[in-house]
């Protein structure tokens, strides 16, 4: 009789233990599916135009200063993963000494999984580089240190592209237009690594080609370039080339 019992004894602990077991995974479920219900509101959310507007502004504040105004113009797409903006102006007292247009972000989501930040094309139809933006008395980078090796995950963007650049006549003497590519990425375990190419498409034939490299482990920075320009070009001028 006693044996008995302690079997039903055992039987019943058992049984116990497996019921707050199986609690606890539902329990568990039930959470993990909460918070996949409140992160695809909140994605739903910020697809609003109302709500894109406003973070568009929200952003446009938090960006500028004293010395620079920054105006993000409509969010489009789908945030934060392919993301169109028709327009982002730069100015200060002056007026307007930067714009891009048609600017484009695609973000992958799967490497966002594991917890890195790859974008799969940074683009732009046309950015215009009006002139130099207006000297302030003391610069805020003036006395900016910059942490190496960078903090933060690891960022990368596979496929930069701007379609026309716009160097016009107040910042380089004449109006320049080049198409320019490239790509990077800069991290704690990446360091810094980026290549960019440009190529003149306006009357006067030049390129140029451009890489900039930095190991996480050291502070060295390597600098690799190359230019070619047409003997009445701006730089071949101020160089005083034949």
């Amino acid at each position: 009789a006693s044996d008995r019992l302690s079997d039903m004894a055992r039987t019943k602990q058992t049984g116990s233990g497996a019921t707050r077991w199986a609690r606890g995974i539902r329990r568990g479920f039930v959470m993990l599916l909460t918070l996949l219900l409140l992160l695809l509101a909140l994605l739903g959310l910020v697809q609003l135009p109302p709500v894109r507007a406003r973070l568009a502004n929200a952003l446009s504040r938090q960006l500028s200063h004293e010395a620079l105004q920054v105006h993000i113009g409509t969010v489009q797409g789908l945030v934060p993963f392919d993301v169109s903006v028709n327009e982002i102006t730069l100015s200060d007292a002056a007026g307007v000494w930067l714009t891009l247009q048609s600017l484009r972000v695609r973000l992958s989501c799967a490497e966002l999984v594991k917890g890195r930040l790859v974008f799969q094309k940074l683009s732009a139809a046309s950015v215009a580089l009006h002139r130099k933006p207006m000297a302030r008395a003391e610069s805020p980078m003036k006395h900016a240190s910059f942490p190496w090796p960078p903090r933060g995950p690891d960022i990368e963007v596979l496929h930069i592209d701007v379609g026309r650049l716009a160097l016009e006549e107040a910042f380089t003497g004449e109006r320049i237009l080049l198409r320019v590519r490239g790509g990077g990425r800069m991290g704690p375990k990446a360091g810094l690594r980026l290549s960019l190419q440009a190529r003149r498409t306006d009357a006067l034939p030049g390129q140029a080609r451009l890489k900039l490299s930095a190991e996480s482990s050291t502070a060295i920075v390597q600098l690799e370039g190359e230019l070619r320009d047409d003997p009445k070009g701006p730089l071949a001028r101020r160089l005083g080339a034949e």
